[in-house]
C-alpha cells in the first residue's frame, strides 16, 4: 500500500497544482521508476515513433519494455482533463499497431484496457483505479505493474477474469430487469400454467391463477424474492405497475417515493465518493439522472415547459470534486416516458451494496 499511496499523492499533487501535461509526464516517469521500471535500460520509452505506411506515424506517450519486448502502452493526460472518446481510440490505435493486449490511460484516474483481437473490435476496460490513498484497487494496480513481480501472463489472466465478471454482472442485471418486469411476471404465470395443466383441467388452472398475484422484487443480494398475495387479480390482467404507489427506505432510513429514493441513492453515492469529478459521476450514476446546474438554468430560460421548475431537485444541489454543482432529476418512474427508470435506480443501489426495503 505504501507505493500506491506515494504514487497517488504524486498524481494528486499534480492535479491540485494544475501542472502542465509535460510536467505531469515527468512525474509519471518518476512513478514508473518507483515501480521498478528502468530508464537507463530503455524499459521506459517516451514518444516512441510507430511508423504507419510511408508518411504517417504514431507517438504514444510511453511504451514499457521488458527483455526487449513491449509489454504495455500508456496514454497520458493531465489529471484535470476529462477523457474523450477520441483519446480512448488513440490508445486503442497504439495497442493495435504494437500488437499489445494491455494499455493504460493515466489522467483523472487510471484505467487498464485489455484487447483480445479474436473476440473484440476494440479493447475493453478491465480495471479502474480512482486516485485515492489507501485504495485496495491501487494496491492491486501496484502488484500487477511493479517490475519486480511483473508477469504478463498473470496480468492477462487478471484482465480476462475481470471482464468475465463484468459480463456475468451484465447478464445478471438483464435477468433481474426481466424478472422484475411485467413480462417476467407473465412468464412466471405461464410456467405455473404449464405445470398445472399437466395434472388439472384448464378451467381449474385459470381459477387457481385468478386467486393469486405474484410479485418479484429486488433484494439486497443477486436473488429475487417471490411473494404470493391471495384474492387479487393476476399481473397479466392488471394495469398498475408492480412498483407503483410504493415507498422505500435506504439502509433502514427514510420513507421515499420513487423519485425521492433516486435522489437519496444519488446523494449517498456522491457523499461516499468525494474523490470523483462530475464526469465520473455522470458515467457511473443512473443514465440521465443528473445534469449540471448551469445547463439546467440555461435550458429553462428558453423553455415553454410549464413543469420546468419541477423537473429537478433544485433546492438540494450536489457538488463534485471539481466544484461542479448538479441536480438530480425528479422524473423517475416505470413508464417509457420516465427520464430515469426506477429499475435502474434499484439496479444501481444493488451494485453499491445499498439496502432498499419497501415500507408502509
Amino acid at each position: 500500500m505504501e507505493k500506491w499511496n506515494e504514487i497517488c499523492t504524486d498524481l494528486c499533487n499534480c492535479r491540485n497544482r494544475n501542472v502542465s501535461e509535460s510536467e505531469y509526464q515527468k512525474q509519471v516517469v518518476l512513478d514508473l521508476r518507483l515501480l521498478g521500471w528502468k530508464l537507463y535500460a530503455h524499459e521506459i520509452r517516451e514518444q516512441m515513433t510507430i511508423e504507419i505506411g510511408a508518411a504517417n506515424a504514431l507517438r504514444p506517450d510511453f511504451v514499457i519494455y521488458k527483455d526487449e519486448k513491449p509489454q504495455f502502452v500508456i496514454e497520458l493526460k493531465k489529471p484535470q482533463h476529462v477523457q474523450k472518446e477520441r483519446e480512448r481510440m488513440q490508445l486503442f490505435s497504439y495497442m493495435k499497431q504494437l500488437n499489445l493486449k494491455i494499455g493504460l490511460y493515466i489522467g483523472e484516474n487510471i484505467q487498464v484496457f485489455y484487447f483480445d483481437a479474436a473476440k473484440d473490435e476494440n479493447p475493453r476496460q478491465a480495471f479502474h483505479v480512482t486516485l485515492k490513498t489507501n485504495s485496495e484497487d491501487g494496491k492491486i494496480f501496484v502488484e500487477l505493474f511493479s517490475r519486480e513481480n511483473y508477469s504478463q501472463e498473470r496480468l492477462l489472466e487478471f484482465c480476462q477474469e475481470r471482464i468475465e465478471q463484468f459480463h456475468q454482472q451484465e447478464l445478471l442485471i438483464e435477468e433481474l430487469k426481466y424478472l422484475t418486469s411485467e413480462n417476467g411476471r407473465i412468464w412466471i404465470y405461464d410456467m405455473l400454467r404449464q405445470k398445472y395443466e399437466q395434472e388439472h383441467a384448464a378451467d381449474w388452472v385459470e381459477d387457481l391463477l385468478q386467486q393469486i398475484d405474484i410479485r418479484v422484487d429486488l433484494k439486497q443480494t443477486p436473488l429475487q424474492k417471490v411473494t404470493i398475495q391471495q384474492n387479487s387479480r393476476p399481473a397479466s390482467l392488471q394495469q398498475q405497475s408492480p412498483t407503483a404507489r410504493r415507498y422505500f427506505s435506504l439502509n433502514g432510513n427514510g420513507h421515499f417515493c420513487k423519485n425521492e429514493l433516486a435522489f437519496a441513492v444519488t446523494k449517498r453515492f456522491v457523499n461516499d465518493h468525494p474523490e470523483m469529478n462530475y464526469w465520473e459521476f455522470e458515467q457511473t450514476i443512473m443514465p440521465k439522472a443528473i445534469e449540471r446546474w448551469e445547463v439546467i438554468q440555461s435550458k429553462k430560460q428558453f423553455s415553454t415547459d410549464s413543469m420546468k421548475n419541477k423537473r429537478w431537485f433544485e433546492k438540494e444541489l450536489l457538488k463534485s470534486r471539481d466544484g461542479i454543482e448538479f441536480a438530480v432529476s425528479t422524473q423517475c418512474g416505470d413508464s417509457d416516458t420516465s427520464r430515469v427508470k426506477f429499475q435502474e435506480v434499484l439496479r444501481f443501489a444493488l451494485q453499491q451494496g445499498y439496502k432498499i426495503e419497501e415500507v408502509l
